[in-house]
């Protein structure tokens, strides 16, 4: 009779983390589907220019590529290259890619 209360209460205690876990998984996809900050600065620039106002959109553009070179140089810091050439053909062809 003890043991059959410790496996249900082992249960159950299972059963709440696996519900709080739940949340966690929505939070997580909820932060998975925003757009990232440099898309959302293109998206302004993109409709700063179709109203005319090519100035404020430039400005736009510009720290939509610089937060795109920053975030892609600190993603490459954190993968901690030790290889000098392996790092700079990372760095290359990561900022190739922001460029295009």
């Amino acid at each position: 009779m003890l043991l059959i209360s410790l496996i249900t209460a082992v249960q159950v205690i299972l059963i709440i983390k696996i519900w709080m876990m739940t949340g966690d998984v929505r939070k997580i996809r909820q932060k998975l589907n925003e757009p990232q900050a440099e898309n959302r600065k293109i998206t302004e620039a993109q409709l700063k220019a179709l109203e005319g106002k090519t100035e404020e959109a430039y400005t736009l553009y510009k720290e939509a590529y610089y937060y795109s070179v920053v975030t892609f140089f600190n993603e490459l810091e954190n993968k901690n290259l030790k290889d000098t050439e392996a790092k700079e053909k990372a760095w290359e062809e990561g900022f190739n890619e922001i460029v295009s």
